[in-house]
């Protein structure tokens, strides 16, 4: 009578794939505990026979799954807590196995689970030779950097995954596929899937629906070995769920751009095993789901600056443009960054410094604005200037007046994009309508004759 064989990490939980590296941050939990603590020990297998208690060694080669979560490392800030460290065990020869993981430098304990997926052992039941499942209950330890610990690992027979059915053991393998933005590329190693084989299809029919895991192995390629019934039974159906996390690519002006996306298998996926034939099934393609994190709204900026040298008309019965001087020191400036218009998600800066603040900035005002070469945007720059000078009038040609409260206003609006300093050039009252650049500059500049001498 044969049994089936489940080939899963039954303690692994279904969100994303589980590594060595946390995958909300991309750093590896060994790079930043250096320190170790050992864990050794023997894999037993036992099996109550009648009257006799039967001990043996898990087979050379058996799989121990060690799992420690990231919590554990009390470094939040770097790893992502809900995330885990996952390594394995291997089984050598008379159960041994010894495995090392990543421990706290400050030496507090770090606990560690230890699980395994299901093996067949052949077991002697009243003077016959049988194969009996055998499941680890899940064991934990506590470890501190530095240390050696043994651990005793037991095999014990899993009655609920004994079944009458005179089943035969069949093989299924299908390749993982999913679109990273430029073409299909294999399921990441180590996706975790989930297989479930309804209740009803066992005889007799078990309390509930058998679940375990399984793990995608390199190049997408998942497989299944496990007892069902023959092709001319009609196989055994089973069900899959799957979802993990990856890099989504889009081009943007020329460049690439990443995203992290949740990638789910399609649901229901339902397959079918058959006892006797091997079966390898058409590839299975994953969909993108949600991304997993928002991209900046400014991720798309770089470092951007602007020069404007602001003039005024001293004297404004004369044309020649000799007539212009350069604003007074303690003029005041009011500089708008309306980044709300390139995305509403950002706010508005708003800056103000006197005329001579501005002119010493010698690179010239430096912010950031999108970049061109990842964004068809551009920021506008408003800049308001106000003052009050004296100024020549045209009272007298000969001998002209001079009229001490003329209150100047200025308004000028320019596209800026980060990489291209832009120099703006020559702002003039009340000249209007000039172009440099990509500066248009607003027709409302104006001076207002406050007192009149004339």
């Amino acid at each position: 009578m044969k049994k089936i064989l489940v080939a899963a990490a039954a303690a692994a939980t279904l969100l994303f794939s589980c590594g060595k590296e946390d995958p909300a941050t991309g750093i590896s939990v060994e790079q930043l505990f250096q320190s170790k603590a050992t864990i050794e020990g023997v894999a037993h297998v036992n099996a109550n026979t009648t009257g006799t208690t039967v001990e043996n060694f898990a087979p050379a080669g058996t799989i121990l799954i060690v799992t420690v979560d990231n919590r554990e490392y009390g470094n939040s800030s770097t790893l992502d807590n809900d995330g885990k460290y996952v390594t394995t065990a291997i089984v050598g020869e008379n159960g041994a196995f010894s495995v090392s993981v990543p421990a706290r430098e400050d030496g507090a304990a770090v606990e560690v689970k230890i699980n395994a997926d299901p093996i067949l052992v052949n077991v002697k039941l009243d003077n016959k030779e049988e194969l009996q499942i055998f499941t680890v209950t899940e064991q934990t330890i506590s470890v501190q950097k530095g240390l050696t610990y043994q651990k005793r690992i037991d095999y014990t027979i899993d009655a609920n995954l004994i079944e009458s059915a005179d089943w035969k053991t069949g093989s299924y393998q299908v390749a993982l596929k999913y679109n990273n933005g430029k073409e299909l590329v294999a399921v990441p190693a180590g996706t975790e899937v989930k297989i479930t084989i309804d209740k009803d299809e066992f005889f007799p029919a078990r309390t509930n629906n058998l679940t375990f895991i399984s793990v995608v192995k390199a190049g997408g390629l998942l497989e299944l070995n496990l007892a069902a019934p023959t092709l001319l039974e009609s196989g055994l159906p089973f069900s899959m769920e799957s979802v993990f996390v990856a890099d989504f690519i889009t081009i943007e002006a020329g460049r690439e751009k990443t995203q992290k996306f949740e990638f789910k298998m399609p649901t229901p996926t339902e397959r079918t095993i058959n006892g006797d034939v091997p079966k390898v099934d058409t590839d299975i393609v994953f969909g993108k789901g949600n991304p997993t994190e928002q991209i900046a709204a400014d991720a798309q900026w770089g470092d951007a600056s602007f020069n404007v040298t602001f003039f005024y008309d001293k004297t404004p019965s004369l044309a020649d443009i000799d007539n212009y001087i350069t604003i007074p020191e303690d003029a005041r400036l009011t500089i708008t960054e309306k980044r709300s218009a390139v995305n509403p998600s950002l706010s508005d800066v708003v800056k103000t410094m006197t005329y001579a603040e501005f002119v010493a900035l010698t690179d010239g005002y430096a912010t950031t604005a999108p970049d061109p070469a990842l964004s068809n945007s551009s920021l506008i720059v408003e800049i308001k200037v106000n003052f009050i000078t004296s100024r020549r009038t045209s009272a007298n040609s000969v001998t002209p007046a001079i009229n001490d409260s003329y209150k100047f206003n200025y308004q000028t609006s320019f596209s800026l994009r980060a990489g291209i300093p832009t120099v703006v050039g020559r702002v003039t009252q009340p000249e209007t309508g000039v172009e440099v650049r990509n500066a248009k500059f607003i027709s409302n500049a104006s001076a207002e004759n406050l007192t009149n001498n004339e």
